[in-house]
Order: structure tokens, then C-alpha cells, then sequence
């Protein structure tokens, strides 16, 4: 089981580096990916910056959402969540402590690419995948 962010989901859907959306299947593989259901508007809004930046062509980023939305993910309502991610409001913002209190909840690792899920004062194990190296 893991907790999947949406840095993650976009650099498997849309990310440049074959490199890193393979070590990013290799981490996720075999497991249940749960997220909390705002993950999904975070990805959606994340390849729509990638498009209009001119990052990726219209055409990836219909694919990229395709993709998303045929990949296995249990979502999760956030409500649940608030508490614990009103807690951690002073280290990290409400989107990132969604998915924190979800991975802790679940006592289960969060995989992402952004490093500044390891700080903020939650107790989940976190996993990077480093979109510079990998």
C-alpha cells in the first residue's frame, strides 16, 4: 500500500524523464496507490501549467489525463483528514498535509517528488524519487 501525491502522478503521466517514470513504477508497482480526492484537481491543474508553460503539446497532455484517469487509485474524501492537517499548517501546506495525514492514517509510505514532503512534522515515511536523478 502507498500514498501517491500528485508530484508523482503527474511526473509518471506527463514527465520527461523515461528514467524517472520508470523508477517511479518500479516504487509503486505491486501496491495499492491511495489518494486523498483533491489529488485529482492537483493533477489536473499541474498539466494544465505544464501545457500553457509550452512544457508538454496538447496532445501529451490529453494522453497524460487519460492515463490518470484509468490508473487504480482509491480516493479518499479529505474531510476525515482536516484535523490532523490543520496540525500541520505552520510546516506545510493544507494540499501536502492531505496526503501526510492519509499516508499516517493508513501507516503506510507516502511516494513523491517533492522533497519537502521529508520536513513538516508528520510521522509518515516518505518516499522520493528525484526527478533530477533518477
Amino acid at each position: 500500500m502507498r500514498v501517491v501525491d500528485a508530484s508523482a502522478l503527474v511526473t509518471l503521466v506527463a514527465g520527461r524523464s523515461q528514467e524517472t517514470r520508470d523508477e517511479l513504477g518500479r516504487r509503486l508497482s505491486g501496491h495499492e496507490l491511495h489518494i486523498p480526492e483533491h489529488g485529482g484537481a492537483e493533477v489536473l491543474s499541474a498539466i494544465r501549467g505544464l501545457r500553457l508553460g509550452g512544457a508538454i503539446s496538447g496532445a501529451i497532455a490529453v494522453q497524460a489525463l487519460a492515463d490518470y484517469a484509468m490508473m487504480p487509485l482509491r480516493r479518499h474524501p479529505v474531510v476525515p483528514f482536516i484535523p490532523r492537517a490543520w496540525e500541520l499548517r505552520h510546516a506545510m501546506t493544507a494540499y501536502d498535509a492531505l496526503y501526510a495525514a492519509l499516508a499516517e492514517t493508513l501507516s503506510c509510505p507516502l511516494v513523491t517528488c517533492d522533497t519537502k514532503m521529508l520536513g513538516g512534522g508528520h510521522g509518515a515515511e516518505v518516499i522520493i524519487v528525484d526527478v533530477g536523478t533518477a
